[in-house]
C-alpha cells in the first residue's frame, strides 16, 4: 500500500464509504458520513467531526503522471503550482492570499502518480466562504504569463531538490527500465526542458480534460452540518460544465512487461550505497485480492523480528532494508530499499536473492507474524483518521482518485480475511521467478576500493 508522493510526502488511509449514483444525499454505513452526486458528475463527501471548529474543504482529481505524454511529463505537478495563483475572482496572487489570511485557511496540494489533491483548511464559521474559495480557484485559475514564468523557478527548484538526492537518481533509473516504455507515466517530476517551455496553452488543455466535475471529488470534513455543505455546494457547483470522460477518451496505455532481468551500478558520489529493486506488481480494480496479500506479506517482512530483518540486517549485511508494495491502478510495484557498506554489496545481493527463494515457502512467516502485520495495517488505518485534514486529503482525496473509496471501503476487511495461501499466490505471480530490475547507487571510488561486481 506504500505511495510515494515525490514532492509531498504523506501518508495513505481512508475511510469506509459507499458511493451511490443518485443525485440525492446518502448517509453511509458510517453515520457521520454523507455523500450525493451532482447531476454534472461531481462527487461530493462530507464527513461531520465536532472535535475541534474547524473544516478542510479538499478537490481532488483524476490527474498525475499516469496521464502525461512526454510533452506533458511534469506538467500535472506544474498546474498544482498554478491552482494557487490568480482566478477570475482574485485576479492575482497577492489577492489570493489577502483572502487566505482573511479567512484563515491553511492550504496545500499534492501530485503524485495518479492522484491530484489541493485543500483548504479553515475555521468552521467560514467554511462556505471556503467552498467558494474552491469554487473560484478549480474552475476559473487565469494561467497569468507572469505567474507561469515565476513559477517556472519554482519547480525547478524543486527538481534541484530531488537531483540532490541520491536515491531519487537511482529510483529514476531503475523506473526508466522498469516501466521501459511510457516511463512518463510514472515520473511525476517530469523532464526540465517539459517545465521550462509550459505555456498557458498547455495550462488550459489540462484544465479541459482532466479539471471537470465528472473527473472530480469535493470533499468537505469537520465541524460541519452535512445539509448545508450540500445546499452551499449546490448553488456554487451545479452549473460547472461536465466533459468526457477523459480515461475514455485518452485510454490508458498498459505498460508492457520487464524486458530482461538486470542488475546494474549507478554511480554517484553517495556516503551510503543504496540498492533498490522493483517488480511489476498487481493493479487495483484488476487484482485486488494480490493487493492485500502483498501488504500483509510485505509489513510481516519488515517486522523486526522476522527472517527477512535477521538474515539481512542483524546479520550485519545492511543497515535497514525492507520491502513493499506500492498501490496503483496502473503501476502497482514490488520494490526493495537496502543501506549497505560497500564491501558488502555484493555479498547482500547474493543473500537476498536466496531469501526471496525462502519465502516460497509458507514458513517464511509464522501465523503469529501473520495476525501481527494484520494488527498494524488496521491500527494504521485507524489512526489516520485522527486528524481531519490529513485524512480529508491523504485519505479520502487520494484514495478516491486513485482506486474509488469502494476500494478502501472494505480494504481492513480484506486484509483480515488474508491467509497465507492468498500470499503464496501473489507472490508466485509477481515475484517469484519474475523478471525484475536491481539497481546499486555507489561511488566510483568505493566501488573499485572494494572490488564491487554486482
Amino acid at each position: 500500500m506504500d505511495r510515494n508522493k515525490l514532492f509531498l510526502a504523506a501518508s495513505s488511509v481512508a475511510i469506509s464509504l459507499v458511493l451511490y449514483m443518485s443525485s440525492a444525499a446518502h448517509a453511509t454505513t458510517n453515520k457521520n458520513v454523507f455523500e450525493k452526486k451532482l447531476p454534472n458528475g461531481l462527487d461530493v463527501i462530507v464527513v461531520e467531526n465536532h472535535t475541534v471548529p474547524l473544516a478542510t474543504v479538499v478537490i481532488a482529481a483524476k490527474n498525475g503522471g499516469y496521464t502525461e505524454t512526454d510533452e506533458y511529463n511534469g506538467l500535472s505537478h506544474f498546474y498544482e503550482h498554478m491552482f494557487f495563483k490568480g482566478n477570475a475572482v482574485l485576479p492575482n496572487q497577492g489577492k489570493f492570499h489577502e483572502k487566505i489570511r482573511e479567512l484563515g485557511i491553511n492550504y496545500n496540494g499534492f501530485t503524485t502518480r495518479e492522484a491530484v489533491v489541493y485543500y483548504f483548511t479553515l475555521p468552521e464559521s467560514k467554511v462556505n466562504d471556503g467552498i467558494k474559495f474552491m469554487n473560484d480557484a478549480i474552475r476559473t485559475p487565469l494561467f497569468d504569463a507572469k505567474e507561469i514564468e515565476k513559477e517556472k523557478g519554482a519547480v525547478l527548484g524543486e527538481y534541484d531538490r530531488n537531483e540532490s538526492s541520491p536515491s531519487f537518481h537511482l529510483d529514476r533509473a531503475i523506473d526508466q527500465k522498469v516501466y521501459w516504455k511510457y516511463f512518463s507515466r510514472v515520473d511525476v517530476i517530469g523532464y526540465r526542458n517539459v517545465i521550462q517551455t509550459v505555456d498557458k496553452k498547455k495550462m488550459v488543455i489540462i484544465q479541459n480534460k482532466f479539471y471537470i466535475p465528472n473527473n472530480c471529488a469535493l470533499f468537505v470534513v469537520g465541524d460541519v452540518k452535512h445539509n448545508d455543505v450540500f445546499k452551499k455546494v449546490d448553488s456554487l457547483f451545479s452549473n460547472w460544465k461536465s466533459g468526457p470522460d477523459p480515461f475514455k477518451k485518452y485510454p490508458l496505455p498498459k505498460h508492457p512487461s520487464i524486458k530482461k532481468t538486470e542488475s546494474f551500478v549507478f554511480n554517484y558520489p553517495a556516503k551510503t550505497p543504496l540498492i533498490m529493486a522493483k517488480w511489476q506488481g498487481p493493479n487495483v480494480g484488476k487484482d485486488n485480492n494480490a493487493t492485500y496479500a502483498l501488504d500483509v506479506f510485505f509489513n510481516a517482512v519488515n517486522l523486526p523480528s522476522s527472517k527477512f530483518q535477521k538474515s539481512l540486517v542483524d546479520s550485519g549485511l545492511s543497515s535497514a532494508s525492507s520491502m513493499g508494495y506500492q498501490t496503483q491502478s496502473n503501476s502497482g510495484e514490488v520494490s526493495l530499499f537496502a543501506t549497505v557498506n560497500a564491501d558488502n554489496a555484493d555479498k547482500y545481493k547474493a543473500k537476498f536473492l536466496k531469501e526471496i527463494a525462502k519465502m516460497k515457502s509458507t514458513s517464511y512467516i509464522t501465523n503469529e507474524e501473520l495476525d501481527t502485520a494484520k494488527k498494524n495495517i488496521e491500527i494504521s488505518y485507524a489512526y489516520k483518521k485522527e486528524s481531519s485534514q490529513d485524512y480529508a486529503t491523504n485519505s479520502l482525496g487520494y484514495w478516491w482518485a486513485m482506486s474509488g473509496l469502494n476500494y478502501y471501503n472494505s480494504y481492513v476487511s480484506n486484509v483480515k480475511n488474508v491467509s497465507k495461501k492468498d500470499i503464496e499466490k501473489a507472490l508466485n505471480k509477481y515475484v517469484f521467478d519474475k523478471k525484475y530490475v536491481m539497481g546499486l547507487l555507489i561511488s566510483k571510488e568505493d566501488q573499485a576500493k572494494n572490488n564491487v561486481k554486482f
